[in-house]
C-alpha cells in the first residue's frame, strides 16, 4: 500500500554498509549459522547454497546447519518469547517445511504475525517498532478499507526504512505466487 520499491541488489552498496559496520570486505565478521529445516532439504538446501555464494561475494561467510523440525519450531512462539530468547534464534532462517504462503487467508494476518510485538509466531526478526505497531493494530479497530490502506502504506514504509528483514530470495511456489488474499480472481485450483 506504500508503494515502497523493492531493495535493490548492489554489491558495491552491500560492501559500504559493511564497511561503515565496521566490517570491511567482511573482516572481523563472524560467521553466521544459517539453519535450514530437515524436513525441506530438497528446496532449501540448494537456496541455501546460492545464498551462501553470493553472501561470500562480499565476505560474509555462512554455515548450513541442517536442524531436525522438531527443534526448528522451538525457536519460535509469541513476540515475548522470542524476544527472551532472541539468542537462540538463528540469524538466517528459512520459513521452515510448512510455507506461511498457502494457509492464511486474510490481509491482517502477515501483518500482525511478521512485523509486530502482538504476534503470536512468525517474527522471525523480533521486530518492533511503535509506528508499525499503531498502523497495523488500526485494521483491528476499522472496516474503513481506505483509512486502513492508509495506515499500512505508513507502517510499510517504516518497516522498508528498518529493514528487519533481509529478504535473500523470493520462492514462487505453485500457491504462493500471488496475494490471493487481496485479489479474490486469483485462485484457479487446488493442490493436494
Amino acid at each position: 500500500p506504500g508503494n515502497v520499491s523493492q531493495y535493490s541488489y548492489n554489491l558495491t552498496l552491500a560492501a559500504q554498509y559493511l564497511t561503515a559496520a565496521g566490517f570491511p570486505g567482511g573482516k572481523g565478521l563472524p560467521t553466521i549459522p544459517m539453519a535450514i529445516d530437515s524436513n525441506a532439504l530438497s528446496y532449501e538446501e540448494p537456496q541455501a547454497e546460492i545464498i551462501q555464494s553470493e553472501l561470500a561475494q562480499i565476505g560474509i561467510n555462512t554455515n548450513i546447519v541442517v536442524t531436525l523440525t522438531s527443534q526448528y519450531y522451538t525457536y519460535f512462539g509469541p513476540y515475548s518469547y522470542e524476544l527472551q530468547n532472541a539468542k537462540s534464534i538463528p540469524d538466517i532462517t528459512f520459513d521452515g517445511s510448512i510455507p506461511y504462503a498457502p494457509d492464511f487467508m486474510t490481509p491482517i494476518d502477515y501483518w500482525s504475525f511478521f512485523v509486530t510485538n502482538y504476534t503470536l509466531f512468525g517474527n522471525y526478526a523480533v521486530y518492533s517498532n511503535p509506528t508499525v505497531n499503531t498502523n497495523v493494530g488500526f485494521m483491528f479497530s476499522s472496516d474503513n478499507t481506505t483509512a486502513i490502506l492508509q495506515h499500512l502504506a505508513i507502517a510499510e514504509q517504516q518497516i522498508a526504512q528498518d529493514a528487519p528483514y533481509a529478504w535473500l530470495y523470493d520462492a514462487q511456489l505453485a500457491l504462493g505466487a500471488g496475494s490471493y488474499a487481496y485479489n479474490k480472481h486469483v485462485i484457479g485450483g487446488f493442490l493436494a
